[in-house]
């Protein structure tokens, strides 16, 4: 069947486009109107709009990234107030073939004309014009992906070198340049470390920075978690230089380093790193729990927690969510004391106790890193003297890069983990010297005399301190199971069944 002929409208409109505009400035766009407006005057065409898209690609290196004023151009087409399209040049117009089609189905309706300064025209209703525009079409895609893939390799060049990324809006700490060193913003950076150190978070600081009036980069007044963890602990800030967002190493395994002076030292950033890891496991707990986690329902298998003393109780106490039991938390702490360092030594006298020992990054790990090293620079002297290209060269290099990240974080997670805590266990000391100064030490103290309300007290020791005695237990005890206490009078031997971790 025929395509319905359509009566072209007599108006014209311009388009114009630039893909990348970093200064905003549409310097661009007003050069090809001014050429577009010449060329529709010497056409005899009357200009009814303009629609401009700044700052956007039109190629399909872009994806689906929208054109808003290339489509309200197309609807104005559809809609019979336009007649001709008058662009620079056919990749201003569109370097996607699959655009072109649809451009074609409205010349072939007779809907519209295209007119450019620089490519000239093609009659849309012909094959012959169609077939140009296309074969046009497809070579502007092509140039649209060597112009990336050379820009990739610019890129990744440049980052080699420690060149810092060009960026619109400047860094936090930086000046413009990116290079020069802010000098206030850089001490409320070494500040924030110093704190960090401390014990404080970064929520904490955000909130002190947005009392205090600091403003971010762009000016605003909201710091965000994740922004301002960049801007205190990210690589940029002790100098190292990233590609796609993870750090660059060079052959022998180093950080590249940028061109940019550093405000902070690798190692402050591993230190303040490793302090958040620490501060994000202590839980902030009303009370004081050395059987936080441990404890287990002996009807529903759940965990039990602990409750301070109230109006109804005057003891501390581990119970269940469910409401099957409950369990003085004084006495069972007393007794898992003694449970635990009758089973170190009932160990230490059979041969089979072993001290836990710290956590080491695995040999293969590092051994992998080495390799991965010596092969990235491979890679880039094959690159260097033009033995491979740079689709390939790269390409690999980006894998390897991954690989070797993903090892470097199991490598840190591993070198950065604290210690164990070492088990108190002393053969010098006897047993039940040993557990009775525990028993003292951690034992819940009885309500005050001078108190009205005979409420026990929490236990007088800080709260790392208490924590530190949770850990011990956790070496050796994955859970206790807790029996509800039933008629008459039943011992904890008799409502508690330990599970020693081996």
């Amino acid at each position: 069947m025929a395509t319905k002929r359509r009566t072209r409208a007599p108006g014209a409109a311009i388009y114009t486009r630039i893909s990348r505009d970093p200064e905003g400035d549409k310097i661009g766009v007003s050069r090809q109107e001014k050429d577009c407006r010449d060329l529709a005057d010497r056409l005899g065409l009357p200009v009814v709009a303009v629609y401009t898209d700044n700052d956007i690609g039109a190629s399909n290196r872009t994806g689906n990234k929208p054109r808003p004023e290339y489509q309200a151009l197309l609807d104005a087409v559809r809609d019979g107030l336009i007649g001709t399209i008058i662009a620079y040049s056919n990749s201003r117009l569109t370097r996607r073939p699959l655009e072109w089609i649809e451009l074609i189905g409205l010349a072939e309706s007779g809907a519209l004309e295209i007119k450019t300064v620089v490519s000239g025209s093609h009659d849309l209703t012909t094959a012959d014009g169609r077939a140009v525009a296309l074969t046009v079409a497809a070579w502007d895609a092509a140039e649209a992906d060597r112009i990336s893939e050379r820009q990739t390799a610019s890129f990744h060049h440049k980052a080699l070198q420690g060149k810092p990324k060009l960026q619109r809006q400047r860094p936090f700490g930086w000046r413009e340049d990116g290079v020069t060193i802010e000098p206030t913003e850089a001490e409320l950076i070494r500040r924030a470390l110093k704190e960090i150190l401390e014990g404080a978070s970064i929520t904490s600081i955000a909130r002190r920075w947005e009392e205090e009036g600091v403003l971010t980069a762009a000016g605003g007044e909201k710091w965000e978690h994740s922004v301002l963890k960049k801007v205190l602990l990210g690589w940029r800030t002790a100098g190292v230089r990233t590609y796609h967002r993870e750090p660059l190493y060079d052959g022998t395994g180093q950080p590249i380093m940028g061109t940019w002076e550093p405000i902070i030292t690798l190692r402050e950033r591993r230190e303040a790193l490793r302090a958040l890891q620490a501060h994000s496991r202590v839980k902030v707990r009303q009370g004081t729990w050395p059987l936080a986690g441990l404890l287990r329902c002996g009807i529903c298998s759940k965990p039990l927690y602990g409750a301070t003393p109230s109006g109804t109780r005057n003891r501390a106490t581990y119970g269940c969510k469910t409401g099957h039991l409950g369990i003085s938390a004084g006495i069972l702490e007393a007794y898992v004391i003694r449970r635990f360092f009758e089973y170190l030594y009932w160990k230490e006298e059979t041969g089979s106790y072993i001290q836990p020992k710290a956590t080491e990054p695995s040999p293969e790990d590092l051994q992998r890193v080495d390799e991965i090293s010596e092969q990235i620079a491979e890679l880039m002297e094959g690159y260097r003297t033009k033995a491979l290209p740079a689709a390939i060269a790269f390409a690999e290099v980006d894998r390897l890069y991954a690989e070797r990240d993903e090892l470097q974080e199991r490598i840190e997670a591993a070198s950065a983990a604290p210690p164990p805590a070492t088990i108190p266990l002393s053969t010098e000391t006897p047993l039940e010297e040993q557990i009775s100064e525990y028993q003292a030490d951690y034992a819940r103290p009885r309500a005050d005399p001078q108190s009205e309300d005979g409420i026990e007290q929490p236990i007088p020791l800080h709260q790392g301190t208490i924590d530190s005695l949770n850990q011990l237990f956790k070496l050796v005890i994955d859970h206790i199971e807790v029996a509800k206490a039933g008629p008459g009078h039943r011992t904890m031997e008799d409502r508690t069944a330990f599970r020693w971790r081996d």
